[in-house]
């Protein structure tokens, strides 16, 4: 009878509380990561999120193979492995950490809990990040975290308890199970060590320029923390960069940026606790009045044309196709995709988060879907952010510096309408198209429908219970909020 130890967003061994357990008793030990065909076969997962796990799964068995150990891969149902493991090994308890992600793996792990429950198997799972998960209390949620995050970081156990895999678990695959072609070699590469350097160079330096270059196309690859696809996948440990991260705060004088960046980690596990109390936030609006918002709106045409970055819009285009490129996008062109999507498109925001979802290598379902939401405006609770796509690029991308790199076909347009190349009468159409609409009018248009959908459908009631159960508590803790009055929010808007 072996413990399995079952990976999915935690591809490390240090700072791994399921591993530790499992060791604990001198029981045999499988360290397992299955690959999932049926997962990679959705809207939101794609080759360049494949891509990244399998560099991480060779790290890691690059720092096993130094304790002449090695990591057990499997194929296909997570249930169906289970039962071969279980009748070929026989297995004692399933150990894991526990993972807020999309609506599959939801009911993919309500699928090994029945297995479990069935074969009479305990299954021990432990938090990842600061996030409670059952029934939560939000005024309580910043000690939860606080403690959490001050938990000792667990060094990676002697491993002589692990059993090395025979020959039919014993390879990563190299041909990828999905069936899109998002691969890119310009994105992050995988594994801990990569990782721990990333960190390293932010603490080193990097940070410095962080406050100026967190929303920047320019800097922001650069000075931005780039830790998110380290976190996302487990390669380190949300409560080893918040020590860090500490301890970087207590011997320098530079504390600014710093404590801008820790607050980021704060708000990360904020944003997927919202997900993790209520999982239906991926497939409808968290706010249930707004469900009729958008409905029947789909136009293929202007989706197609936001996807493949030929909007007419040159920074929306050039945010989009450096995406498409690289796998990132600072967060504020991020907000601003997403918001030109569901305002200036005005179109449901379902498919659009799919797609980012599929190209962003760093993509967090916990954190995604509520940012998503949030900036659709459908959570009832939050203020409009419909982006006017000119003054961003006029703000971030002055010279036009960005759009020429990303846009080609603009390199001859001069700087005056680098921005708004439609003004321009040496433009030619067959090279750049014209908008698909009209910024400023397509705004106003959006405001104006956003107002008298709220105004006739949004209640008192239900945005009520969104406070209660997703706002944050940073300003107002322990301490009730007023019931908001009728259309209060609309003028907060």
């Amino acid at each position: 009878m072996i413990n399995l130890v079952w990976l999915k967003r935690d591809l490390r061994l240090h700072d791994h509380r399921p591993l530790v357990e499992a060791l604990k008793g001198g029981h045999p030990c499988i360290l397992l990561y299955v690959f999932e065909p049926q997962y990679w076969q959705l809207e939101d997962t794609s080759a360049r999120q494949w891509q990244f796990i399998v560099e991480s799964l060779q790290a890691l068995n690059a720092e096993l193979s130094k304790q002449n150990r090695k990591l057990w891969i499997a194929h296909g149902r997570m249930w169906d492995v289970l039962d071969s493991l279980h009748q070929s090994i026989g297995i004692r308890a399933l150990y894991s950490h526990q993972e807020t992600g999309n609506a599959w793996t939801y009911d993919r792990d309500k699928g090994v809990g029945q297995w479990c429950k069935t074969h009479d198997i305990p299954w021990h799972e432990f938090a990842q990040f600061g996030v409670k998960r059952g029934p939560i209390d939000r005024d309580d949620w910043d000690a939860i975290w606080q403690d959490q995050m001050s938990e000792k970081v667990l060094p990676c156990p002697s491993l002589d308890k692990l059993i090395p895999p025979p020959a039919e678990y014993a390879d990563i695959p190299k041909r990828y199970p999905g069936n899109d072609n998002a691969f890119t070699k310009q994105a992050q590469k995988g594994g801990r060590q990569t990782g721990l350097r990333v960190l390293q160079s932010f603490f080193d330096s990097r940070h410095r320029q962080y406050l100026s270059s967190v929303s920047s196309v320019h800097t922001g690859p650069k000075n931005s923390s780039r830790l998110s696809p380290y976190l996302a996948y487990g390669c380190l440990s949300m409560k080893e960069v918040v020590q860090s991260c500490r301890h970087q705060l207590a011997h320098t004088s530079d504390t600014r940026s710093l404590a801008a960046f820790k607050s980021r980690l704060h708000w990360h596990c904020h944003f997927i606790q919202k997900m993790e109390s209520e999982p239906e936030y991926e497939t409808g609006p968290v706010h249930r009045d707004l469900a009729a918002l958008r409905e029947d709106c789909w136009d293929l045409q202007r989706f197609d044309a936001w996807r493949d970055g030929i909007t007419g819009i040159p920074f929306i285009d050039a945010c989009m196709r450096m995406l498409i490129h690289s796998g990132w996008l600072p967060f504020r062109m991020r907000a601003m995709l997403t918001a030109f999507s569901s305002y200036h498109l005005w179109l449901p925001w379902q498919k659009p988060a799919a797609h980012l979802a599929k190209l962003f290598v760093d993509y967090e379902p916990g954190i995604h879907y509520p940012q998503i939401q949030m900036q659709s405006g459908t959570t009832g609770i939050n203020p409009f952010r419909i982006y006017n796509p000119v003054k961003q690029g006029l703000r971030f991308d002055a010279d036009g510096r960005f759009i020429r790199r990303w846009l080609p076909e603009l390199a001859s347009v001069e700087d005056a309408y680098i921005h708004e190349p439609w003004l321009s009468t040496r433009l030619r159409q067959d090279c750049y198209p014209l908008p698909v609409v009209m910024p400023e009018q397509a705004a106003r248009e959006a405001r104006d429908r956003m107002h008298r959908f709220y105004q006739r459908h949004v209640s008192q009631a239900e945005t009520q219970r969104i406070v209660q159960q997703h706002a944050s508590r940073r300003y107002r803790k322990k301490t009730p909020r007023p019931a908001m009055p009728d259309n209060q929010q609309m003028r907060l808007f």
